[in-house]
């Protein structure tokens, strides 16, 4: 959303208006760090894997690969509205926005 924001500003900007081109890079850029850290937060919290790249934040005893509910010491696969399997799936799904493409 804001990085797309800030890429659109820059193209209307145009390189004539200098000002205008700098405040509109700084918000693609912004916008850039904000999705990085959304991503690298949710496959850390919410999203139970391990990988090369990745290393689980929970123990071998939660068996489910996300979460539905973060709590300060508990990690539960259910939210607080249902139990569901399909619920803690789909509350990962949610919002639908580009970027969970």
């Amino acid at each position: 959303g804001v990085a797309l924001y800030g890429q659109v500003m820059m193209e209307a900007f145009g390189e004539n208006d200098k000002t205008g081109y700098k405040v509109a890079q700084n918000i693609r850029d912004f916008g850039s760090l904000l999705t990085a850290t959304e991503v690298r937060a949710a496959n850390r919290y919410w999203h139970v894997f391990s990988s090369d790249t990745h290393v689980n934040s929970y123990p071998k005893g939660y068996p489910q690969p996300v979460v539905g509910m973060l709590h300060q010491s508990m990690a539960s696969f259910q939210t607080w509205f249902a139990t569901e399997d399909f619920v803690s799936y789909g509350i990962q799904l949610m919002p639908f926005t580009p970027i969970a493409e």
